[in-house]
């Protein structure tokens, strides 16, 4: 009994999507080589008309934007319109001129400094036609058109650009503004009604002592009378009239002690010794006398 053979995978021929014909591969690489080519030529043009951009800007900043800015960018804008005119209609002849004289050209363009210098520099040069003036455009300056209009394109841009960007900051000042403001306002208002309940819990707290009775009288502290005996003061006498201090004990208690006599009251008691004697004096001068009139009474 044979076995059936195993079967041979063949190869599967190429997708016609992935097979490219050597015409469409050459149209390719032409392509290629021509957007390449086209590269090149614009980066050498760029290159070559650097100094032409730059003469164009500063035509736009300083010249124009300087001297008068609120009628810089209409100024630019009918700069602008006149370039486009002329590089989107090469064959209009009506494109190729404009009068000085008009009034839109007048305001816009002759009477703004710096605009009539732009527009010699894309190619305007002044003529008289039947008596009028005008100014005519030479195709010769084709690329000057081409670049003037460009920068003044590029300067508008920016001008946009700037604009949103300080409407942007403005709005965003204007916001912060606005809740500085809000937070004062809240504030305010918070403290305010702070003050108000501090008001009313004072007013009630002096209804609240209005209304209680008064405390009672607290009865006045009356001194307690020193029980300690009183102080001999002066100095201690003898029977014979001698003078001798009292004794002094040092663990006596203080209430006991007998304290020492001072100058003063030496003195007054010296006067009051004199005193005495003087009295007793006077006393046995009367009783020699009544001895000296009559006898006494007993003998």
């Amino acid at each position: 009994m044979s076995t059936p053979s195993s079967p041979v995978h063949a190869q599967a021929p190429e997708s016609p999507s992935r097979v490219v014909p050597d015409a469409d591969r050459s149209s390719i690489l032409n392509a290629v080589q021509a957007r390449a080519a086209t590269a090149r030529v614009q980066e050498d043009q760029y290159e070559s008309e650097h100094d032409a951009r730059q003469r164009f800007r500063r035509l736009i900043d300083p010249g124009i934007l300087r001297a008068d800015p609120a009628k810089a960018r209409p100024a630019l804008e009918l700069l602008l319109k006149l370039a486009d005119n002329i590089i989107n209609n090469p064959n209009e002849e009506k494109y190729r001129s404009f009068k000085p004289t008009n009034k839109v050209i007048q305001r816009d363009l002759v009477e703004v400094k710096g605009a009539v210098e732009y527009a010699v520099a894309l190619g305007f040069r002044a003529t008289v036609r039947d008596f009028q003036p005008y100014y005519e455009w030479n195709p010769k300056y084709t690329d000057q058109l081409r670049i003037g209009a460009d920068m003044i394109r590029e300067d508008l841009e920016r001008q946009d650009k700037q604009k949103v960007y300080s409407q942007r900051n403005l709005g965003a000042e204007k916001q912060a503004a606005k809740e500085a403001a809000e937070k004062v306002k809240l504030a305010y208002i918070d403290d305010r009604k702070k003050k108000a309940e501090h008001d009313r819990l004072e007013r009630e707290r002096r209804l609240r002592a209005a209304a209680s009775p008064a405390p009672p009288a607290t009865p006045a502290r009356t001194t307690p009378v020193s029980r300690t005996q009183p102080r001999i003061r002066g100095e201690g006498r003898t029977l014979n009239g001698a003078v001798e201090p009292p004794p002094y004990s040092p663990n006596a208690h203080p209430d006991d002690r007998i304290a020492q006599p001072s100058a003063d009251d030496a003195a007054a008691d010296d006067a009051a010794d004199e005193d005495a004697e003087e009295d007793a004096e006077m006393s046995d001068a009367d009783d020699g006398t009544e001895l000296r009139g009559g006898r006494r009474l007993g003998d």
